[in-house]
């Protein structure tokens, strides 16, 4: 476990390192093998409670060629927390597994983001907020799960590199993996640049001809197109300046229940 003010400073070996109270930090490289999982908590300080679990990058790049967990839990929103990484950037060839167990709290995504090829970041459910300073970059694989969304704001950038691939899954028309890119008042507008590949995965059942608003222009930027577009798909860019704006993809034949 590691507690408030503790640094690991990682180099090698298996192991799992727990962090689920305040301002832990790790830096150097995170090893294949080795899990550090992040638990959102509520605390006390000073006589007064907060929500909230951090892990800091001790303002430094550390390498992940291990496995992430960012898991934002409790039961409503007096217990548990968010999932904070922060404060450095994160070279990826490992594995993020972004997870909200309640969705009073999301998973708070505060680091630079070089998700390499051989890298995964996967949002399982719940709000993943990317309100970094410095952009993400995609050149592995980023999949958002059915009513997950990967939200980007307060200037938050993202690109989808000539490699990288983004993999929405697709419950239904009303259930599935979004991007939303917005403009608070002050911090300037979410941003996505496409490229690469876009590959739903259909899930559930969805008609034939659905168009599915994959990612949301909420006064954010979208630029780009993508050059790969997975079968049985078509993209959709006519609705960029639609109300509601959105960029998606249509579906083109019915989908057939997944096998058992």
């Amino acid at each position: 476990m590691l507690g408030g003010g503790a640094i690991l400073l990682d180099k090698s070996g298996a192991a799992q390192f727990l962090v689920d109270s305040i301002s832990a930090q790790v830096k150097g490289t995170i090893p294949p093998g080795q899990k550090i999982m992040v638990v959102g908590e509520a605390y006390n300080y000073r006589g007064d409670n907060y929500n909230g679990t951090s892990l800091g990058l001790d303002a430094s790049t550390v390498v992940n060629d291990g496995t992430i967990v960012l898991e934002a839990q409790g039961s409503g929103s007096k217990t548990g927390g968010p999932a904070v990484l922060n404060n450095g950037a994160l070279v990826n060839n490992g594995t993020i597994l972004a997870e909200v167990k309640d969705p009073s709290w999301p998973v708070q995504y505060e680091a630079g983001l070089t998700n390499n090829h051989s890298g995964t970041l996967s949002v399982t459910g719940g709000e993943f907020e990317d309100n970094a300073p410095a952009a993400a970059t995609n050149e592995g694989t980023v999949k958002v799960g059915s009513g997950a969304l990967y939200l980007l704001e307060s200037g938050a950038a993202f690109t989808n590199k000539s490699d990288g691939t983004i993999v929405p899954e697709v419950s239904s028309p009303k259930s599935l993996g979004q991007f939303e890119v917005v403009s608070p008042c002050c911090a300037g507008p979410g941003r996505f640049i496409a490229g690469g590949s876009l590959d739903p995965v259909v899930v559930g059942h969805v008609s034939a001809n659905t168009d599915l608003p994959l990612f949301l222009l909420s006064g954010g930027v979208f630029k780009g197109t993508f050059s790969h577009l997975a079968k049985p798909f078509t993209a959709d860019y006519a609705h960029e300046t639609g109300t509601p704006a959105f960029v998606g993809a249509v579906y083109e034949e019915s989908a057939k229940k997944p096998k058992a």
